[in-house]
C-alpha cells in the first residue's frame, strides 16, 4: 500500500508541475429528485445540457489532455437517460471513474450493469444513520431507504460503495453511529467538516455547519487524535495551498470548464473552443491561480501557526468573501477544531478572536454558526 501511495503521491506532484488535469470533476446534469437542504446547486434553475455526442467528444479531449481520474456526476446522474453510455465511454478511454449518485432512482437492472463497469467506486451520500435526519435534509420522505437499498445492491455484486456526509450542526455525536452503518453495508463511511454556501450566493446552508467543538469530537475519532498530539508546523510560505488550475477542473453540465471542483468562475466554455485552449492557453485567471502562494495570503494568515492543518481553499474564499486571498472563517474554524482534538486550546474558542477573524474576512463574510 505504501509503495501505492508513494507512487500516486509522484504522479500529482508530476501532473502539478505541468498543469495537467489529472482529476476532473464532470457535471452532466444540475437536474435532482432530491432537495437537500445544504446543497450548493440551484436545482430550481439547472442548467442547460449538453448531447450525449458532445460529451463523448469532450470526453476524448480530457483523454489527450493526461486526465486520469474521473468523477460523473451531477445533479443526480440517473436522470439523464444516456449515463451508460457516458459511462461506458469513459472507461472504453481508460479513466478511473467514480459516480457520484443518490442512489434513489438506482434499480437493480442499473445495479448490474454498474458491476460490468469496473469503477473504482459509487460514492452515495447518506445524512445519518437515522432515516428522519436523512429524509429531513432531503426534504424527501423515504429516499434514506432507497439509498440504502442501493448501496446493498452493489455490494452484493461487488462494486465498491462509498457512503459520505457533511457534518451537520448538532449531530456529531452520531458519526459513530454512520461509521457503523457504513461497515454494516459493507461501504466505506466518509465525512466532510466543509458545508458549501449555493454557487449562487445564498448562504442558507450555513445554517447547519457544525461549530469547532462538534468537529473535534469528529476528528478525534476519525484521525485518531488524541490530546497531546503534535499538530503539523506551518506551511511553508512559498508553496500553494491547493492544486486549484494544475491538476483539477471541473465541467459543468453546460460546457463551462472550471478551475477546480468549487471555484465559481469559468474560464472557457467547450461548446466554443477545446478543453486544451482553454487549460493550456493563456487565461488570466488560471495563470493568477496557479501562482498563488501562502505567503500571497494577508496578514491574518501568512504566517498563521494553523496553516499546516488548515484545509485553505480559494474557491470558498471567493464564494464566501469575494476574495479568494481572504481568511475563510469555515476553514478556520475546522483547524481549531483539530487544536481541541489535540488539547491545544481549550472546548471555547474566544468570541473576541472569532470576531476578529470577521472582521477581517473580507466584504461578504458570514457569521461562524454554533
Amino acid at each position: 500500500m505504501s509503495n501505492t501511495l508513494s507512487g500516486l503521491d509522484r504522479l500529482s506532484r508530476r501532473a502539478e508541475r505541468g498543469n495537467v488535469p489529472l482529476s476532473v470533476q464532470f457535471e452532466i446534469t444540475g437536474r435532482c429528485n432530491l432537495d437537500c437542504q445544504h446543497c450548493y446547486l440551484d436545482i430550481k434553475k439547472p442548467p442547460p445540457e449538453m448531447s450525449t455526442e458532445t460529451i463523448f467528444g469532450i470526453l476524448d479531449q480530457l483523454a489527450a489532455a493526461g486526465t486520469f481520474f474521473l468523477a460523473i456526476t451531477g445533479g443526480e446522474v440517473f436522470l439523464r437517460k444516456d449515463l451508460f453510455q457516458i459511462l461506458r465511454h469513459a472507461r472504453g478511454l481508460g479513466f478511473a471513474v467514480r459516480l457520484f449518485t443518490s442512489g434513489t432512482r438506482m434499480t437493480r437492472a442499473h445495479a448490474k450493469e454498474i458491476a460490468t463497469l469496473g469503477l473504482v467506486a459509487v460514492e452515495m451520500s447518506l445524512y445519518g444513520a437515522k432515516c428522519d435526519v436523512h429524509d429531513t435534509i432531503t426534504r424527501r420522505p423515504g429516499s434514506h431507504r432507497k439509498t440504502i437499498r442501493a448501496a446493498l445492491m452493489l455490494r452484493r455484486l461487488g462494486v465498491p460503495v462509498v457512503l459520505k456526509s457533511p457534518v451537520f450542526a448538532g449531530t456529531a455525536g452520531g458519526h459513530r453511529d454512520f461509521m457503523k452503518l457504513a461497515e454494516r453495508v459493507g461501504a466505506h463511511g466518509k465525512l466532510d467538516p466543509s458545508i458549501m454556501i449555493r454557487r449562487n450566493g445564498d448562504p442558507a446552508p450555513t445554517h447547519l455547519r457544525s461549530s469547532a467543538n462538534e468537529l473535534a469530537v469528529v476528528l478525534r475519532d476519525l484521525l485518531d487524535i488524541k490530546p497531546g498530539d503534535p499538530l503539523p508546523p506551518p506551511a511553508d510560505p512559498d508553496s500553494a495551498p491547493c492544486a486549484i488550475g494544475r491538476r483539477t477542473a471541473r465541467i459543468g453540465p453546460e460546457g463551462n470548464v472550471y478551475p477546480c471542483s468549487t471555484y465559481p468562475t469559468h474560464v472557457g466554455n467547450l461548446n466554443e473552443t477545446s478543453f486544451a485552449k482553454i487549460w493550456f492557453g493563456d487565461s488570466p485567471l488560471l495563470a493568477r491561480l496557479r501562482a498563488v502562494k501562502f505567503s500571497d495570503f494577508g496578514p491574518t494568515c501568512t504566517g498563521c501557526a494553523k496553516s499546516g492543518y488548515c484545509s485553505r481553499c480559494l474557491a470558498m474564499a471567493v464564494i464566501e468573501h469575494g476574495d479568494e486571498r481572504a481568511p475563510v472563517a469555515q476553514a478556520c474554524r475546522i483547524a481549531e477544531g483539530r487544536e481541541i482534538a489535540a488539547g491545544v486550546v481549550d472546548a471555547m474558542p474566544a468570541p473576541g478572536l472569532v470576531a476578529a477573524r470577521e472582521r477581517n474576512a473580507g466584504r461578504r463574510s458570514l457569521p461562524l454558526v454554533g
